[in-house]
């Protein structure tokens, strides 16, 4: 995709989306990892009780701890129908966000919804951690949300797993590592808009989009250390 111009904006987003476009707010890495450090204290800085969470230590690899948040869906307390167990995983392309975002997630509908709990991670963002700590985490949350259900009455034996732009992406790598870890704990996997691939394609380079573009996406993955670390396989 080339330049993304106004006409190829939504009709009600046009004026915001040419402001951010001439903004360019992640053009460099100090500036997306600083958005990303203020992100993330932003969202650490929300009491998880105002949200109705409840937040959770779980012990990670090399004695690491993972910081994670429990949502109950609206139906729990109602119990209306099978309660299923939900590892959401957020987006922010691997620099921004944290389990706070869960307002601003599809995650609110599947509370909205169904009688289900449903644990974020606070991951590793990549400009503390490079990769694999961040599905090292996930993993953890997983082993963790398995080895707890029966503590929130989970009736499904099957975890459903999901996320959105690097949590999607997150959630496929974390279906192929259970796999590959013999793990039959994941029923069913929701990568929304995942964000998969850090080489560049015709599809995402010069793509300078309001907010989220090629530049920026580059930058993250490079934050990560991916292709570095492919480059060693």
């Amino acid at each position: 995709m080339a330049h993304v111009s106004r006409s190829d904006m939504a009709p009600g987003l046009r004026l915001e989306g040419v402001a951010l476009q001439k903004l360019d707010l992640f053009r460099n890495q100090t500036i997306l990892s600083s958005l990303g450090f203020l992100s993330w204290a932003f969202f650490r800085l929300i009491p998880s009780k105002w949200l109705g969470g409840e937040t959770v230590s779980i012990a990670g690899r090399g004695g690491k701890t993972v910081r994670a948040t429990v949502f109950k869906g609206k139906g729990y307390e109602k119990n209306e129908g099978p309660r299923f167990a939900v590892l959401w995983i957020h987006g922010g392309g691997f620099v921004l966000g944290g389990p706070n975002m869960m307002p601003m997630t599809f995650a609110k509908k599947l509370l909205d919804t169904f009688n289900c709990i449903l644990l974020m991670p606070d991951y590793s963002l990549t400009w503390k951690a490079p990769h694999p700590a961040q599905i090292e985490e996930c993993w953890a949350s997983l082993l963790w949300l398995r080895d707890h259900a029966n503590d929130y009455g989970v009736t499904k034996e099957k975890l459903i797993v999901g996320g959105e732009s690097a949590g999607g992406g997150l959630t496929a790598a974390l279906c192929l590592y259970a796999r590959d870890h013999g793990s039959r704990d994941i029923g069913l996997q929701i990568p929304l808009y995942p964000m998969l691939d850090c080489l560049p394609t015709k599809t995402n380079c010069d793509n300078d989009a309001p907010v989220w573009n090629s530049v920026a996406n580059d930058i993250a993955w490079a934050l990560g250390a991916v292709r570095e670390h492919l480059n060693t396989l």
